[in-house]
């Protein structure tokens, strides 16, 4: 028979625990503001560690490891304003590893990376996601060019294969002007549909060839690339 005193003290460190958690579950906000603040002050690693306290509260609160969530532990509607919190907040996590060094640095890089891709593909600011990574690698230069690239690819931006390819050195208005150019002359004949055909079946082939070409050449194509969109 179970000791009456041992039950309810079981119950009274089980009733502090919850309150406890959900105590900090409220408070997670106050993380993530003060993130965004000392982020935009450029107070980076003392915005890193308020966006990691943020995140660590609600791994614990939705009970799943270091790097578990995934948007299915949310109401999609209901919680839509933390699921863009949350992207937001992996966003600059990823630019910060991004620039730091180590291995240590280079894991959490891609593990940020993949949850803003997870919190991403297949939303309503999907577009934006994809967009914000096109700007990025454009303007920024990034480290991990290859792994940028293949973020923008598993977000759908893989309809222009060169130019994807060339992310890192083409101007900002190239991509969408390649695709306006497909979309609103090509596309309205059926020579231009034939050639958007064959692109789209020598295209990953070529892209992946100017992977493998050494920076000065890939510029050059670049500059080429944009040369030819400002006149379409």
């Amino acid at each position: 028979m179970a000791n009456p005193k041992s039950t309810r003290l079981q119950e009274q460190i089980g009733g502090a625990w919850e309150r406890y958690r959900t105590e900090l579950h409220e408070k997670r906000l106050e993380y993530a503001k003060k993130g965004f603040k000392l982020f935009r002050d450029h107070h980076v690693l003392e915005a890193v560690q308020n966006y990691q306290t943020y995140i660590k509260i609600i791994e614990e609160w939705k009970q799943v490891p270091e790097g578990g969530l995934r948007p299915d532990h949310f109401h999609l509607e209901k919680d839509k304003s933390e699921l863009l919190l949350l992207t937001g907040i992996y966003w600059d996590l990823v630019k910060v590893y991004d620039r730091s060094k180590g291995p240590q640095a280079t894991k959490d890089f891609k593990r940020y990376l993949e949850q803003y891709i997870i919190f991403s593909r297949g939303t309503k600011h999907g577009g934006i996601a994809l967009d914000t990574i096109r700007k990025y690698m454009m303007a920024n230069k990034p480290i991990h060019k290859a792994e940028f690239k293949n973020a923008f690819k598993r977000l759908g931006g893989t309809d222009c294969f060169v130019v994807t390819s060339l992310l890192d050195h083409v101007d900002f208005e190239t991509l969408d002007a390649m695709r306006g150019f497909r979309d609103e002359s090509l596309s309205q004949s059926s020579l231009g549909r034939l050639f958007i055909k064959v692109y789209y079946s020598v295209g990953p082939g070529v892209a992946w060839s100017l992977d493998q070409m050494p920076n000065f050449f890939r510029a050059g194509v670049a500059r080429f690339l944009d040369l030819i969109a400002k006149k379409l």
